[in-house]
């Protein structure tokens, strides 16, 4: 093994062929061994070892890393992922006080406001010019605050009859 590999794997017996894109280790019946470098992401080949598919052959390929870590961001932890190249979290402090957000907020409900006031004047508007269009009479009125009765459902039968009574 040179300086820069940390370890050599194998297809394990009966195992055809097998590839991973985080290390970039491609594995056939043809060239079945591979060595790995320093700085390689691991987390896959690890995975691929436990499970049999591969065999290590020398070397180690580290400890098994979790999927997750906290990281601590002033008074409270952020759960980050936990790759083995990627770099560490650079959180950023806002740049607005809480004093801004409010005053922000406070413009925009103000700016609602004043949409929803145009939006209702015209409205108004045209309901008073329909009220002054209808203006109805008293016998109308009390025509139309007569509740209406439905026409009585009648039988064959009383139908005949009246139509008989109507005859004579």
């Amino acid at each position: 093994m040179s300086k820069n590999t940390i370890a050599v794997v194998q297809l394990s017996p009966g195992e055809v062929g097998y590839y991973d894109e985080l290390s970039r280790i491609h594995l056939t019946i043809g060239h079945p061994s591979e060595a790995v470098e320093a700085g390689t992401n691991c987390t896959q080949l690890r995975r691929s070892v436990k499970s049999g598919r591969l065999r290590l052959v020398s070397g180690s390929l580290g400890a098994e890393v979790p999927p997750f870590k906290f990281v601590r961001d002033g008074s409270r932890f952020v759960l980050t992922k936990n790759d083995e190249t990627a770099p560490s979290i650079v959180v950023a402090k806002p740049k607005e006080t809480v004093a801004e957000v409010k005053a922000a907020a406070e413009e925009v409900k103000a700016a609602e406001v004043k949409a929803e006031e145009v939006k209702e004047k015209p409205a108004t508007k045209a309901k008073k010019a329909k009220k002054e269009e209808t203006v109805e009479t008293p016998a109308e009125e009390a025509v139309a605050s007569e509740p209406q009765k439905a026409p009585k459902k009648t039988s064959k039968k009383a139908k005949k009859e009246e139509a008989e009574k109507a005859a004579e």
